[in-house]
């Protein structure tokens, strides 16, 4: 009995261990995901505004204003990541990358036939459209960018569009962004690709409709009840 009792504690310790791992996960890719996208704004907007000036100070205080409210945004989601409440819509997202596009002159074309998604579906695919429109403005000088989001009887397809894609740098570094993404999908029995033809970029991200069904977290865990930190 006193050796199943060793075994047993040093289980709940390996167990908390993992558990304060997935959390630690948890927060580095909610990060990234909810942050990327806002600070992008705010520097694009300081930039544009930086550049207006001289020529239209109206104009340059309209961008400034813009990018105070996409630095508030900021701060919100902060506060979201730390309480654990990072829950982002795709209508939204929609809404939010139309917007910020269209101010960068860029000509946004989209369509979406699916409805009601389910919850887990619909954050998903939200993250995935936040950090195509990131990647957007941040590596491309994009002109046009269209959207599709299409469902079946069995699953929903998401494709981001763009052209203006100009060659990486030579310390251009690949973030974690698409990583964070397979991960969610992955978690949802989905699948995300990237293709990129001549100055034309497309991403794609595929999930069913009952993800449910395929069992699992995202780290293909069950939860684990009562996880005490403080076991000896």
């Amino acid at each position: 009995m006193a050796r199943l009792t060793v075994e047993l504690r040093e289980a709940r310790a390996e167990l908390a261990r993992v558990q304060v791992a997935r959390e630690r996960l948890r927060f580095a890719r909610d990060l990234h995901d909810l942050l990327g996208y806002g600070l992008s704004v705010v520097v694009l907007k300081a930039e544009l505004a930086f550049r207006l000036l001289e020529r239209d100070p109206d104009a340059a205080a309209r961008q400034l204003g813009d990018g105070l409210e996409a630095a508030r945004q900021v701060l919100a989601d902060i506060d979201s990541v730390a309480s654990g409440r990072t829950e982002i819509s795709l209508a939204a997202e929609v809404e939010s990358a139309r917007a910020v596009l269209e101010a960068m002159g860029v000509e946004v074309s989209w369509s979406r036939t699916a409805a009601a998604l389910p919850a887990g579906v619909d954050e998903a695919l939200a993250a995935v459209l936040r950090e195509g429109v990131t990647n957007v403005l941040r590596h491309s000088a994009a002109r046009h960018c269209s959207l599709e989001i299409v469902a079946d009887d069995r699953q929903v397809r998401l494709s981001l569009t763009n052209d203006g894609v100009t060659a990486a740098s030579p310390d251009h570094r690949q973030g974690s962004g698409v990583g964070n993404l397979t991960h969610r999908l992955d978690a949802l029995g989905g699948r995300l690709s990237a293709e990129r033809t001549g100055e034309t970029h497309t991403l794609t991200a595929t999930a069913p409709l009952e993800p449910a069904l395929v069992g699992g977290d995202a780290d293909r865990v069950d939860p684990v009840p009562r996880v005490e930190l403080h076991d000896r």
